[in-house]
């Protein structure tokens, strides 16, 4: 008998779980008790039982597995599984602790840790950001003598991020001398920085679908801009493209090259984003083993009558032959998501499309919005589909043409 412990943190669930296939194992949901009653109440019901935690960290998981361990059989099989990143690390670690089937934390960590990712791909001829790593002591022993060696390996604007974190938190964007200097002064302790040359250019998102280190199934998206723009008021978003497209086929062939690289390979999918620069040059961005951000999950759902979520899943349970992959693609889909637009909200615009859309706003008349700092600060969000490609693409331009969410403020 397996027993699966399904962990969740931060990141809410797309998918219904009322709609996975229905299996003979025990399913136990361990989840953050703040995010746990965002879970409809109807989905309960699926999970044997549910442990809700107020301190969701490595030491309270332990207490909680334990917990479980001894009302269970010795002869029971139990997986880890999650679709958080923030779930990652700790979930290697608690298979490592009790020793369960599955990635230990040197298996994983090329896929949560940016630095490492890229050591993994330095000897092939995948095309790299320039980059280096801030190092907080050099800084602080000789300020200016780091700064100088700093801008001697790369040219500005450098783009600076943490190694080791998702939704374009703690990003930032820096345009000369000043800047570096103020960000080296203040930057956050908690968090080990890359800092990266700064890439003009499209970028683009592949998921696969992974089971013993085979690609099932994989396809590209284009975003409707780099996600940090995000934070200057321009939408977040994606459209499926067709899979015939020469930069699709370019792009389907690096993802093979990156993922041949990185084996093995965790069951389930993995998300890659890749640069196109204005020379059409392909640069590695990213990649990481969960699924997607924003509603990409609700698009592939459109296009391909698939929840790769659920898939997700299923894989790192081990169960393979209970979803369908798809064989014929819907229409064309596409999302985008707003930021939110600082001031008090007097009224939601009206945004005209052609294509068939859903659309929903998270927030209300009269709510006071601070700027949006972060993927995770969206106002609202729409669903588009349509099987004329041509069409649902001067809709997905339409929004992304967008400086400012479609949202009135009181002065």
């Amino acid at each position: 008998m397996n027993v699966y412990l399904v962990l969740q943190n931060l990141f809410l669930f797309r998918s219904n779980w009322l709609q996975f296939p229905k299996l003979s194992d025990k399913v136990i949901l361990i989840v953050n008790e703040e995010t746990s009653a965002k879970l409809p109440a109807a989905q309960h019901a699926f999970f044997d039982s549910i442990y809700r935690l107020p301190q969701f960290n490595y030491e309270n998981l332990i207490k909680t597995i334990e917990q479980i361990k001894a009302v269970l059989p010795t002869s029971v099989n139990i997986k880890l599984v999650t679709h958080d990143e923030t779930c990652m690390e700790m979930m290697a670690k608690l298979r490592e602790y009790f020793n369960f089937i599955g990635e230990k934390p040197g298996d994983i960590e090329r896929f949560i840790n940016k630095a490492s990712m890229k050591k993994s791909l330095a000897q092939t001829n995948i095309v790299l950001p320039k980059h280096c790593y801030f190092n907080r002591e050099q800084y602080l022993s000789d300020p200016e003598t780091y700064i100088k060696q700093l801008i001697g390996q790369l040219t500005f604007p450098l783009f600076v991020k943490p190694i080791n974190s998702a939704a374009s938190q703690y990003t930032a964007k820096l345009h000369n001398v000043q800047e570096l200097r103020d960000w080296c002064l203040k930057h956050d302790k908690n968090y080990d920085y890359e800092i990266d040359e700064f890439i003009n250019g499209k970028l683009y998102c592949c998921e696969s679908i992974m089971y013993d280190n085979k690609i099932l199934f994989s396809h590209v998206c284009l975003n409707a801009h780099p996600c940090f723009d995000f934070m200057s008021g321009k939408v977040n978003g994606t459209i499926t493209l067709p899979q015939e497209d020469e930069i699709v086929q370019r792009i389907i062939m690096l993802n093979q090259q990156v993922l041949q690289a990185m084996q093995p390979v965790p069951n389930g999918l993995i998300h890659l984003e890749v640069f196109r620069r204005e020379n059409d040059e392909l640069v590695f961005l990213e990649l990481a083993c969960r699924p997607p951000g924003g509603m990409i999950i609700q698009s592939y759902a459109k296009r391909f009558g698939i929840d790769i979520e659920q898939i997700h899943f299923g894989l790192q349970m081990g169960i393979k032959n209970i979803f369908s992959l798809p064989q014929q693609s819907e229409p064309y889909s596409a999302w985008v998501w707003f930021p939110y637009k600082a001031g008090k909200v007097k009224r939601f615009l009206d945004v005209s499309l052609q294509s068939s859309h859903e659309s929903f706003w998270k927030i209300n008349i009269n709510d006071e919005l601070p700027s949006s700092t972060s993927l995770i600060d969206y106002s609202g969000g729409i669903l588009l589909w349509n099987a004329n490609y041509e069409t649902l693409l001067q809709d997905f331009n339409y929004l992304a043409s967008f400086n400012q969410p479609p949202i009135d403020v009181y002065e």
